[in-house]
């Protein structure tokens, strides 16, 4: 939880920036958006929100030209927009390498420790499986047969096979 209110904060730190975000900044930020994604995979969707946010800036910004009487507002409003284009441009390269470094982390530990890599994307739904129990035993048999031709995991066919 730590670690997500420090990413927010970081965030905003460079949302506050008005012209070139300096490096250590998203450096740190990166860092951090790292970390929460090795702590739980759905913390990847914070690599989308900063970009999100200075793509709706800009558009804000842009949609205000046409409303403002002055044309150095104008030109002013139009830079801005442009700033933060930039740096959503920016947040999305630094999203993505996070994403991307968080795998290769991950699969990488797997190898170091001769553990094999598995997502567990699949297992995270395990605990819905109880509505197996209420289905009759044909209907239940025909979806673990189906379950059990269409996956790799050896656990799956081992338990299945040795039900049936």
């Amino acid at each position: 939880m730590i670690l997500l209110l420090l990413v927010g904060a970081r965030g905003l730190r460079i949302m506050r920036h008005p012209r070139k975000v300096p490096g250590k900044e998203w450096l740190l930020f990166s860092i951090l958006v790292w970390l929460c994604i090795l702590t739980r995979h759905i913390n990847a969707t914070l690599a989308g929100l900063i970009p999100l946010a200075f793509f709706l800036l800009s558009a804000h910004r842009l949609i205000l030209i046409p409303f403002t009487r002055s044309q150095l507002l104008g030109r002013w409003r139009r830079l801005q927009a442009t700033q933060a284009l930039q740096k959503a441009t920016l947040a999305i390269v630094v999203g993505i390498s996070c994403i991307v470094l968080a795998n290769v982390s991950a699969r990488g530990l797997c190898h170091a420790v001769e553990i094999p890599y598995h997502s567990t994307v699949g297992f995270t739904f395990l605990f819905r499986l109880k509505f197996l129990a209420g289905l009759p035993a044909e209907r239940r048999n025909q979806l673990l047969d189906k379950v059990a031709k269409n996956t790799d995991s050896a656990d799956v066919k081992k338990h299945h096979f040795a039900t049936a």
